[in-house]
């Protein structure tokens, strides 16, 4: 979107604990004009920077940022900024608005030493993985999980379905394997029992892969669907339904649309190009959408030495917090949690049978089906317009795309059931959105200012350290985009951000 040039534009404050450089903002952006980049150098909290191959920390220090910050929203831009000093990004975006888009923060920052290394990096996939800028997608993973709950907060308002309406209702042959009472709410959170599919009729395996093409071509995927037994569900039980709760809504989406459309051209026709997103915001990426889009983003993974000396190593030891013992859960190729996660085969040629992984993002396979549980690529701008819907009682970007009455049901009917993979008790509404304080809550081991920061918030994270988030009271919109991929959960990158949020926000409805 364009930023207001009505809002005056305000000088990063210079004492935020790392440098500036002397080229500042010194108008508001316009369509014309390019916003002058800030060069965040060394740590912030004075400690030695080491080479990248040497350092405390996953990526190497430093940055640059560009973009926008409004007037009393420069504890933000700084908490930002300081996670770029202190190694912890490799290209980042932070978008925040409040309404129906006035700009709060909108910027973009790139570490420059690591996302030169990734983008020389060999790679068959689109996307020149260099240039970066506020309108550049990347993988978000569940963070796209958002854009479902619009899809079926679509059919709600149109009439074609109810939220407590059983899948089988609507879909008949969903209600094999004792699947009749599943109801799309149920769906929604998480509790459908659809985390991975099992062929009853194929003894030899305990679960079921799909393929790419078993998702494009959408019937061998809805058969797979329509002939598994589920997991455990209904109120009380819960599977994290990683990839999945997509391919089911598109299932349902067969018999109930009108016109019969896969997830991805619902999504396309009814919210990204009605939000004028459709150049920032796939679903899938095709060549033809890689040549629409501004730019497409490289995921960058940790330094191995890290993950083994900060991240598996005291996992493995059991000294560290319950986050990363969560993590060895996956390390476990039959465990439930292995299962949830790795439900997608075929990238490989080699090796017909190996799993898709995160790093799968990249590959124009994963790009090319739509999975929108979790490989949508999207700027941090697109993911706000979206999850706006809700922020502004069914508007963004001054469009309607549910009514009032829809958006609040969305948000309502929240439900708190322990999840099996994580033992975590998250709240999720009826049309799927999760109450990131009750999940903060469930943590544990975060500090009270923490968890005090996220009070108000719904919406939902993504693998690797992104976030779409709202505080409908607030009428405030939040989405955090990266590349480089954090193995802690919750991010400590976002609970930075969060955190300078919560204490602006706190400044504001104190005068």
């Amino acid at each position: 979107h364009v930023l207001s040039s009505s809002i005056p534009p305000h000088l990063f404050n210079q004492n935020l604990g790392f440098s500036l450089c002397n080229k500042l903002l010194m108008s508001a952006p316009t369509p014309s004009s390019k916003v002058a980049a800030r060069s965040v150098v060394g740590p912030s909290n004075g400690r030695t920077t080491f080479d990248p191959t040497q350092t405390y920390a996953p990526f190497a220090t430093g940055g640059t940022i560009e973009g926008f910050v409004a007037p009393g929203w420069d504890k933000v831009a700084a908490a930002f900024g300081s996670n770029f000093a202190d190694g912890q990004e490799v290209k980042a975006q932070l978008c925040i608005t409040r309404g129906d888009g006035e700009p709060l923060v909108d910027l973009a920052g790139v570490n420059s030493s690591v996302a030169a290394a990734a983008s020389s990096a060999a790679s068959d996939s689109p996307g020149d993985g260099d240039t970066y800028t506020l309108d550049t997608v990347q993988p978000v993973f569940s963070s796209g999980k958002n854009l479902e709950v619009l899809i079926v907060a679509i059919l709600v308002d149109r009439g074609l379905v109810r939220y407590d309406d059983p899948i089988a209702a609507h879909w008949p042959a969903f209600a094999q394997q004792g699947k009749e009472g599943i109801t799309i709410a149920d769906l929604m959170r998480h509790s459908a029992g659809m985390a991975y599919f099992v062929d009853p009729e194929d003894p030899e395996n305990k679960f079921n892969f799909l393929t790419p093409d078993d998702i494009i071509a959408r019937t061998p995927m809805h058969e797979l669907i329509e002939k598994s037994p589920p997991q455990k569900f209904g109120q009380g039980r819960r599977t994290y339904h990683f990839l999945t709760r997509g391919f089911v809504i598109d299932g349902l989406l067969k018999h109930v649309d009108p016109q019969g459309r896969t997830i991805g051209q619902f999504a396309r026709d009814k919210v990204l190009k009605p939000l004028d997103i459709d150049d920032s915001y796939f679903v899938s990426l095709t060549s033809e959408d890689v040549a629409r889009a501004s730019s497409v983003a490289k995921l960058c993974p940790s330094h191995p030495s890290y993950i083994m000396s900060f991240v598996l190593g005291p996992a493995m030891m059991g000294v560290e917090s319950a986050d990363l013992q969560f993590l060895l859960t996956f390390l476990d190729p039959t465990s439930v949690a292995a299962r949830c996660q790795l439900g997608i085969t075929g990238y490989n040629e080699d090796d017909p049978q190996a799993t898709g992984t995160y790093l799968n993002a990249d590959d124009a396979p994963a790009r090319v089906a739509e999975v929108t549980s979790g490989w949508s690529l999207a700027s941090a701008r697109a993911l706000t317009k979206v999850l706006a819907v809700f922020t502004n009682g069914g508007v963004s970007n001054g469009k309607r795309i549910i009514s009032e009455e829809s958006a609040k049901k969305a948000l309502g009917g929240m439900v708190s059931e322990p999840d099996e993979l994580s033992n975590l008790n998250c709240e999720f509404s009826q049309g799927g959105l999760g109450n990131i304080h009750s999940l903060a809550k469930s943590f544990g081991f975060l500090p009270d200012d923490a968890v005090a920061a996220q009070e108000g918030w719904v919406g939902w994270f993504g693998y690797g350290g992104s976030s779409n988030i709202t505080h409908v009271e607030k009428k405030i919109t939040m989405s955090y985009t990266i590349t480089g991929m954090g193995l802690r959960a919750p991010d400590p990158r976002g609970l930075v951000i969060m955190k300078a949020v919560a204490e602006v926000l706190e400044q504001e409805s104190s005068q």
